[in-house]
């Protein structure tokens, strides 16, 4: 004897004729976990919380996907994130006008330090020189309007 017998007594095709010792009822197995059409998906229509979508007595439909809620809840959302989305917008307006005015300030500064060294710096190699009073300020004027920054 065949060790792939089973209750049928085929030894051919071990898993042709299976017999499980009693009747499979597939009809309740197709509508438990199958719907009630058979083999085909879940329900097609889904709702909101799991309760069957609210209509009118000519098929409109308020609750469920597509229903003038859903509809709705979406035009709120789409509102709220043009919304924030604009005001986004003006905040990194304002941003970069902050940054904008900061540079500005740092640059100004900068530049009188610059120039006020220069000076300071061409006075004090002049003077070394011996030059002093109206040729100080004669030879000093032309040198700093050349290499100035001018801001």
């Amino acid at each position: 004897m065949n060790e792939f017998t089973f209750n049928s007594g085929n030894t051919t095709n071990p898993f042709s004729n299976f017999n499980t010792g009693g009747n499979i009822d597939t009809d309740s197995l197709q509508t438990n976990y199958f719907g009630n059409d058979g083999l085909s998906s879940p329900p097609t229509n889904p709702s909101i919380g799991g309760t069957p979508a609210v209509t009118t007595g000519d098929g409109f439909n308020f609750l469920g996907q597509g229903g003038a809620l859903d509809l709705g809840i979406q035009g709120v959302g789409i509102a709220g994130n043009a919304f924030l989305g604009y005001q986004a917008n003006q905040l990194a307006k304002r941003g970069l006008k902050q940054a904008d005015r900061q540079f500005n300030l740092n640059f100004d500064a900068s530049a009188k330090d610059y120039n006020r060294n220069l000076e300071d710096t061409q006075r004090t190699r002049l003077a070394a020189q011996g030059v002093t009073g109206a040729a100080l300020e004669q030879q000093l004027a032309p040198y700093l309007d050349q290499h100035r920054i001018k801001a």
